[in-house]
């Protein structure tokens, strides 16, 4: 409404050569309105570059947020395998043969048991890590 008012103003008092027009104030092209510092073209660069920016921390905000509780889980779920496994071995050379060399069924069924629970301790550990992870990724997703 403003540039309407000079505009008209300047037509009628032919003073078109003193007033000082608006210019971009990064690429200094003349504007069309004097609402705005900037042109369309810088506007419109200057958000998708923010945009990129804000998805950018925002992805490694969420990576860094969710992983620690996960990692954590995933970790211990590698320990307990990797005991799991070491115990069934020793155990094997220890309790599944006796002193003339004859299989004890007693022994085996214990460190056939010990080699199983550690991989399934070791995979519901996994899959409540994988399950938090998704769920976590579902909200944010929901709430952006």
């Amino acid at each position: 409404m403003l540039t309407k008012w000079k505009h008209y103003y300047l037509v009628l008092t032919n003073k078109t050569q003193n007033v000082m027009e608006k210019q971009c104030k990064k690429c200094g092209k003349k504007l069309d309105n004097d609402f705005s510092d900037y042109c369309l073209d810088c506007l419109k660069f200057s958000y998708s570059k923010l945009v990129k920016e804000k998805q950018e921390q925002k992805e490694d905000s969420v990576l860094n947020s969710c992983n620690k509780e996960e990692a954590t889980l995933i970790v211990i779920a590698n320990i307990v395998l990797t005991i799991g496994i070491i115990a069934s071995i020793v155990l094997t050379f220890i309790m599944a043969y006796d002193k003339y060399g004859d299989i004890q069924y007693t022994g085996l069924a214990i460190t056939l048991s010990t080699l199983l629970s550690s991989v399934v301790t070791w995979a519901v550990l996994l899959c409540i890590a994988k399950i938090s992870k998704n769920i976590r990724e579902i909200r944010n997703k929901l709430l952006s």
